[in-house]
């Protein structure tokens, strides 16, 4: 669904007029629009959905350790990276790498951590030790959207919770609506998320199993 179908829809529910465009929206539109945006930003949150899972690779440069995150700003969270060879890379505390760094001296990664972003407001991220050569390291992530600005932007999640917490946030900024209250709505939505991650959910069965090692 696009940002403008989903926002015609919380219109109709809210017994609004519809629109064509987004563009040069009136003040309620842009009420609209900005629920939307919360409530898409909420969902995504809420787990890592498999519309968001997506592959990025980094070739690094014997040396080199850091490197950005082109595209992604801070959205991302890396789930899992392994290199070349098929070995996975752990996590590492910053503060460890940062201080270790100098007397490990280079060799082939073995782990990375999140170390502050770019001029361009790209995370980036750091592999210790530093590497030695050339090599391509595959990183498997969750990329959460950007503000939703265009009638084209797609709405990437399941789209009822979406549409449920528009039309709850716009019913508290309004009061009850047909004598039922925010809470009320509040709750549907929550239902529908929850349900919308158990079905997802299914797909990655070990990502819900908590162990200690």
């Amino acid at each position: 669904m696009t940002f403008l179908d989903m926002v015609n829809d919380v219109l109709l529910r809210l017994r609004q007029d519809t629109v064509s465009t987004l563009v040069g929206a009136d003040d309620y539109t842009k009420l609209v629009m900005k629920a939307v945006n919360d409530a898409n930003s909420v969902v995504e949150k809420a787990w890592d959905w498999t519309s968001l899972r997506e592959d990025f690779t980094i070739n690094t440069v014997a040396g080199t350790y850091k490197y950005p995150l082109t595209n992604y700003g801070t959205r991302a969270k890396i789930i899992q990276a392994w290199n070349s060879s098929g070995r996975e890379l752990t996590t590492v505390f910053d503060r460890f790498a940062k201080i270790k760094r100098s007397s490990f001296g280079q060799g082939t990664p073995r782990s990375y951590y999140i170390e502050g972003i770019d001029s361009n407001g790209d995370a980036q991220v750091s592999f210790f030790p530093t590497p030695n050569a050339v090599d391509t390291i595959s990183l498997y992530l969750v990329n959460r959207s950007p503000r939703l600005t265009t009638d084209s932007d797609e709405i990437k999640v399941p789209v009822e919770p979406v549409m449920l917490y528009s039309h709850a946030y716009l019913v508290r900024e309004r009061g009850e609506d047909q004598g039922t209250s925010t809470q009320e709505f509040l709750g549907e939505a929550q239902r529908a998320l929850s349900d919308a991650i158990a079905l997802d959910a299914a797909n990655y069965p070990v990502d819900t199993i908590w162990w200690t090692p």
